[in-house]
Order: structure tokens, then sequence, then C-alpha cells
């Protein structure tokens, strides 16, 4: 009482976060990305609208920088950066090679982990917090997303996600790449 809070509201939701993460939830928010892909493949992008690019530079970028700092503070041994570079490095092929035409890459969210999705009175998965969303392939979103989820849903994560997008599934070396990416 008393507190004051700073805010945006743009509309509120009757949900709340998931008070079980199990199975049908994994299976749930599978399909619930497959949907936010399919709604980004038709989406008439506004000549206004702007959000950086996911490109294979950047998150490299992003992630090297992170780990040099451990390395500089003590947290991460070099080996353990050179390792982690490597990985990244073997990813850059596959990465570039990978489509980016309407149906592998768009708009994604880029961060839907459990405190970024509600959960509605009839069991429906809705999204939020879209601060994330940039332009990327529907990969890295997807892996981004299986990365929360406990390895023993990952099939049902996946099985949600093939009742929407059935085609994504028989790239299993660029699903391997941004799952590696996914991770870092």
């Amino acid at each position: 009482e008393g507190e004051t809070f700073l805010c945006s509201v743009l509309g509120w939701i009757d949900a709340d976060h998931p008070k079980q993460r199990g199975a049908g939830l994994a299976n749930q928010l599978g399909s619930l990305v497959a949907q936010l892909h399919e709604h980004a493949m038709t989406w008439d992008i506004p000549d206004t609208f702007s959000r950086p690019d996911w490109t294979w530079e950047r998150m490299y970028r992003m992630v090297v920088s992170d780990l040099e700092k451990g390395v500089q503070i003590g947290t991460i041994s070099q080996p353990n950066l050179n390792a982690a570079d490597s990985a990244l490095q073997r990813t850059r092929s596959t990465m570039a090679s990978h489509p980016t035409d309407r149906d592998s890459w768009g708009i994604i969210h880029s961060d839907l982990h459990f405190d970024n999705y509600l959960v509605g009175p009839e069991n429906q998965v809705i999204p939020i917090d879209f601060s994330a969303c940039r332009f990327g392939h529907y990969l890295l979103d997807f892996a981004e997303a299986l990365r929360f989820i406990k390895p023993e849903y990952h099939s049902e994560f996946v099985s949600g996600y093939k009742q929407i997008r059935p085609k994504l599934f028989g790239l299993r070396d660029e699903l391997e790449t941004f799952w590696v990416i996914g991770k870092l």
C-alpha cells in the first residue's frame, strides 16, 4: 500500500502464469510457437515497423562478449570460451545457408520462457512481453522456446508444433544448429 509502480498496460488479460509445467503445457506451447510463426508468415509488415535482425554475426558478438566478460572476472576459463567459440563457428555455415524466405524467416518472439506466457481460463496459452521480438529464423525461435522445456517433455513440444507446421521437421541438421545456438 502506498507504493507507486510505473508500467504500461495495453490491455488486461484474464490469465495467470502456469501452475503446472507438464506434457500438456509443453504441447500447447509448441502449438503456440507454430501459430506465432504462421501468423508472422502472413503478416503485412508496416513500413514504419523496425526491429533488429537476429543474424549469426549479432548472436556471435553477443554470446562471445558475455563469455569474454566471464573470462575477465574468472567465472569462465579460456579453454571453455574456446570450446564455445568453436561450437558457434560450426553453426555459421548452416545458419548462413538456411533460407530467409517467408516460410523460414520473419518476426519472432525470441523470449518465450515461463514468465512470458500465461494460461487463460480455458487453458489457452497466451504469449506476452514482445519486447525482445526481432526478425530471425523460426527455427531459432523454436529452439529458444524449447530450451525452457524439461527434456522429458520435448517430444510433446515438438508434437504441438508439428500439428501446425509439419514441414519444419525435415531439417534435422538445421534444427540441431539452432538448438546449439539457442542453448548458448
